[in-house]
């Protein structure tokens, strides 16, 4: 039934001024014609933009499978000329497309006629070339098709009362190889369970029937580029949604997606959940036509009749919370302090978004510690926003918040603090913050269902813990500290800085050394019986190497690896410089120590060597015993003289030397 169809394409070009008054055209069909008329009708040489050149030519109705067709429409070609050009046919209607019959064009280039302007005939293969005939390729006779299936995406979801866009489902439409396929209405059938069996009945009286009407508010059609085809269409008492006058075309020999997109009314589901499906019930409830208008069956392969693509409504959506990644680790806080980062609380929402409107924060140490505590976060429009409270009876209320969470996605509120001055009046040098999230406070809207939730989010989220100093000290290894080649003998063998913060002076007790060491030459030199005295230690000021630390030997103590006093075969690990008088780091400034070993039995020729850290505090946190170290630094801030202070919370532990090879 198609119109216009072109089986041969070619270029005529002339080098002169000639007249044309023949083309011959040898047509090679496996069916002539249905016994009464010809399958393949009005053959017609038409240029470029589809004018007529010559023709129309016939076959012969009964006639033989190749026939000749003589285009005698004469034409004048200029010189330099060159045309493209194509033979065209009408299909009959009454042609088996069943049947795949082919048809074959050929340009015989022997019964050419054409002359030059002084009328003189051109000769074939010297005149006209090529002289052998030009064959095109075989058509196949087809019907325009449309093929619906089922598509793979959208897939089943789940989704709260009164969502809007929600992708139902999705359908392919296969447009077969003989024409572009133009759809222009379709009408889809809304299955519903809402009675809890988990079947789309559709029994008269059966709950499932009477829902969709009211509970789907509209539909409507899109592509899978997002672009509207059609609606919002209502679904009508037949639970139907009929999109009419469209035109959505599929390419011939391609496959577009068609998505029913849906909006939902905000009723209380009935079932928990509700389930829903849209499909195609009939083919016939498409209506396409091919490109010359000609309406056609679509084959209907899965009209997702049951539940294979559903989508189930529930009241609400969920909302769960953890520790987010960027919350700190336990650390010391420096009194009379702004906005000190304490923990990160990640919120992830399931089903639809939601809207946080207040959290409680609960307090296990002191809360003279805080002067307030603030909370930040993002709105729906993506802009951060604070909100600060004070802590009373351990607790601190946030309400009016505005927090978003998306759905299928994570939010993060952020806990800070201003800290409280430490003085004989205010905060108390190692007061501490340890601060919760209360589950059971978080009270959180639905953006999508409307629904306020305040349910239990399960178990309490806790920041870590907090200590509160009025400075604190920062260690690091200095610049030049001593790694490589080392010739042994008494050597540097540590370089390392001391910082106090600008809020007040440090003073340092103690200090604990970890040694790492190996012996090549199995001479014992790193063992505690073989020379290593605590005379072999010193610590200076690297702006005062001529005076010591320590007033005395008896201030350096030599451990083993199980941290007991360092005797007979076992390894020296740790040094333990505890200080009979204590070194001050004036606020804000950075002092520099040198430690230094005496080496001498080390063997160079073995390639001995040695490393020298400060570890973390847990490394060498007291066990018992006299002569254990209470810890990797033990000081004080300028309010606490005599505390010691351990280095539980000084994070720029461990300082780590470099390797020394003799």
């Amino acid at each position: 039934g198609a119109d216009d169809q072109a089986i041969f394409n070619f270029t005529l070009t002339s080098q002169n001024d000639v007249t044309v008054n023949s083309i011959e055209f040898d047509v090679t069909m496996t069916d002539v014609d249905d016994g009464t008329d010809a399958n393949f009708e009005n053959f017609r040489i038409v240029e470029e933009d589809g004018t007529t050149l010559s023709g129309p030519e016939e076959i012969t109705v009964g006639g033989a499978t190749t026939q000749a067709l003589v285009f005698a429409d004469e034409f004048d070609m200029a010189a330099g000329d060159s045309w493209d050009l194509s033979l065209v046919v009408d299909i009959s209607d009454t042609a088996d497309a069943a049947a795949l019959d082919t048809i074959v064009a050929a340009l015989d280039s022997s019964e050419t006629d054409a002359e030059d302007s002084d009328g003189n005939d051109l000769t074939v293969g010297t005149d006209i070339v090529p002289s052998a005939n030009l064959t095109g390729n075989s058509m196949v006779l087809n019907d325009s098709t449309l093929t619906i299936d089922l598509a793979g995406a959208p897939s089943s979801a789940t989704v709260v009362r009164g969502s809007q866009g929600v992708d139902m489902v999705g359908f392919s439409f296969a447009a077969g190889e003989a024409s572009d396929v133009n759809v222009t209405s379709a009408d889809f059938h809304v299955y519903v369970d809402s009675d809890g069996d988990d079947t789309f009945d559709e029994t008269t009286g059966d709950l499932d029937v009477l829902v969709a009407e009211d509970r789907v508010t509209s539909c409507s059609l899109y592509n899978s580029d997002g672009d509207l085809i059609d609606g919002p269409e209502s679904v009508d008492t037949s639970e139907n949604v009929s999109f009419d006058s469209f035109d959505w075309t599929i390419p011939a020999g391609e496959t577009e997606k068609l998505i029913v997109n849906c909006d939902f009314a905000n009723l209380a589901v009935v079932a928990t959940p509700d389930d829903y499906a849209v499909g195609i019930a009939l083919a016939a409830d498409v209506i396409a036509e091919d490109e010359d208008g000609d309406q056609l069956t679509a084959t209907l392969t899965d009209g997702n009749t049951a539940d294979t693509i559903e989508v189930s409504v529930v009241d609400n959506g969920t909302l769960t919370f953890a520790l987010g990644s960027g919350t700190p680790d336990a650390t010391i806080l420096i009194g009379n302090s702004s906005d000190v980062e304490v923990g990160v609380f990640r919120f992830a929402a399931a089903t639809e978004s939601f809207i946080i409107d207040s959290v409680t924060v609960g307090n296990s140490g002191n809360d003279r510690a805080a002067d307030s505590i603030s909370i930040s976060y993002e709105n729906e429009d993506g802009d951060t926003v604070t909100s600060e409270s004070v802590l009373a009876s351990g607790t601190a209320s946030f309400d009016g918040l505005e927090m978003f969470v998306p759905a299928a996605g994570t939010a993060d509120l952020t806990l800070s603090v201003n800290t409280s001055a430490v003085s004989t009046s205010g905060a108390t040098s190692g007061d501490t913050l340890v601060l919760t999230l209360d589950a059971e406070t978080v009270s959180r809207t639905g953006v999508s269902s409307g629904a306020t939730v305040t349910t239990d989010l399960g178990t309490d989220l806790a920041a870590d813990t907090f200590e509160l100093r009025k400075t604190k000290p920062t260690l690091s290894k200095a610049s030049g500290s001593p790694s490589g080649s080392g010739i042994p003998g008494l050597d540097e063998v540590l370089r390392f800085n001391i910082a106090a913060d600008s809020h007040g002076f440090v003073t340092v007790d103690e200090l604990t050394f970890k040694v790492t060491s190996t012996d090549n030459n199995g001479g014992d030199w790193n063992d505690c019986d073989t020379g290593m005295a605590t005379s072999d230690w010193s610590i200076y000021n690297i702006d005062d190497l001529a005076d010591p630390l320590e007033a005395a030997d008896s201030e350096w103590v030599l451990l083993d690896s199980g941290l007991a006093a360092c005797s007979g075969a076992e390894t020296l690990s740790y040094v333990i410089l505890d200080l009979a008088t204590s070194v001050e780091i004036a606020a804000g400034t950075t002092e520099t120590y040198s430690l230094y070993f005496d080496t001498t039995t080390a063997s160079s020729s073995e390639d001995d060597t040695i490393r020298i850290d400060i570890p973390i505090d847990s490394e060498v946190a007291t066990i018992g015993g006299g002569t254990d170290p209470d810890g990797a630094i033990i000081w004080d801030d300028d309010t606490t003289s005599g505390t010691d202070v351990d280095g539980t919370y000084v994070r720029t532990l461990p300082v780590t030397g470099g390797t020394i090879v003799y």
